[in-house]
């Protein structure tokens, strides 16, 4: 491999000074708005305090920048109220959640991480309630405030039990700067042009993980749709790899002009390090792209046994203060527009002008990997391949 893996504060560093991240001395560009307090809040404040304690099942990585950035945010506003956290990923959750419930205990009262666990898992057995009843603080409510001047709810109906926060854009891949040239693309139908025949390597994206948003989002597609994919892998003679980074290495020695399923952060490794490559920007394609929550999203459980503390902490959360110390400790991009996107990397930043396609939501999670699996699989083997 010819990049290596460098420290979060060195790719800060580094990626500051090569322009890949949003600098802080645009902190002030975000508006600040006045909303007033809702009736009722201080006796929501006071009931919270009374209970003292709210308890959280969070995915992995929501202290990424530095334990307790959350928390102490959340502490320095409401004094008093104390945070319990439970990490585990998605299936974990689900699980325990599940396990506790069937033998009547109730221990949590919020549910932050990916949308398929709640949508999927914790909804169906009716482990969610709504959510808009308890969002209350008029700065949460204002859609103006919000990507595309909405509230991004994950539920396909109601009652809507799921609102995604976070949001970064989704591209489908990356070419050498020195074999192709980014304008070439406009269209994903432009990677099926016969000169990039053969000219392709791309990660597997039968095996999960890295690409699982963008090929959802072109099998969804009314433009694209299955005989994009169809015709993708069965006529473009595209080199698969198991490894992301595989692909990204044979971008940099120019093996292939292009690479698809790359993910952002191990391009950046690569630019970091002088390699011909780089993105394309999925804002410069026609058909769109998603964007993804990447566990950004938050559901209050039903029955919890903090019912006051809960709703706090989901309008602080959501609210302009949460949203800036959430995404902070995580380092992606809120969907709140209103917060300055400081020390994020400028790729994965949705732009307000863009219309987006929301990646988490329920009829995305619904998207079956089994038949997009035996989709490749089949067009792979109509090519004579694996």
């Amino acid at each position: 491999m010819i990049f290596f893996l460098t420290s979060k504060s060195e790719r800060l560093f580094i990626s500051l000074t090569l322009g890949f991240l949003i600098p802080l001395s645009s902190a002030g560009a975000a508006e600040k708005r006045v909303y007033e307090k809702p009736k009722g809040w201080d006796q929501l404040v006071e009931a919270a305090r009374g209970e003292g304690t709210v308890v959280l099942y969070v995915p992995p990585g929501i202290d990424r920048r530095g334990s307790g950035i959350i928390d102490g945010a959340f502490k320095k506003s409401y004094p008093g109220i104390n945070i319990q956290k439970t990490i585990g990923s998605g299936g974990a959750i689900l699980s325990r959640t599940l396990t506790e419930r069937r033998a009547n205990r109730y221990i949590p009262d919020i549910f932050i991480g990916g949308t398929s666990t709640a949508l999927l898992g914790l909804k169906p057995a009716g482990a969610l309630q709504p959510l808009g009843p308890s969002l209350i603080l008029p700065e949460v409510l204002d859609k103006s405030a919000w990507l595309n001047n909405r509230l991004w709810w994950a539920d396909a109906q109601e009652p809507y039990t799921t609102l995604m926060f976070l949001g970064y854009v989704q591209s489908i891949g990356a070419i050498n700067t020195r074999l192709a040239n980014p304008k070439e693309f406009t269209s994903y139908w432009d990677l099926l042009k016969p000169k990039w025949k053969g000219k392709i390597g791309a990660h597997d994206i039968r095996r999960g993980g890295t690409g699982g948003v963008v090929v959802r989002f072109l099998y969804k597609h009314p433009q694209l749709g299955p005989r994009y994919l169809e015709r993708l892998f069965s006529e473009m003679d595209i080199t698969l790899t198991s490894e992301v980074r595989q692909t990204v290495d044979w971008l940099g020695i120019g093996r292939y002009p292009v690479g698809l399923f790359v993910g952002s952060e191990n391009l950046l490794q690569a630019q970091e390090q002088g390699l011909p490559v780089a993105l394309i920007t999925a804002e410069q394609l026609k058909e769109g792209s998603p964007i993804a929550p990447s566990g950004g999203s938050i559901a209050i459980i039903d029955r919890a046994p903090h019912p006051n503390a809960a709703k706090l902490f989901v309008n602080w959360l959501l609210s302009r203060e949460g949203q800036i110390a959430y995404q902070e400790s995580i380092a992606l991009p809120s969907l709140r527009i209103d917060i300055p996107k400081t020390a994020l990397y400028s790729f994965d930043i949705p732009k307000p002008t863009v219309q987006y396609e929301p990646g988490g939501s329920e009829e995305y999670s619904r998207i079956g990997t089994d038949a997009i699996r035996d989709l490749v699989t089949k067009a792979l083997a109509k090519a004579g391949r694996q």
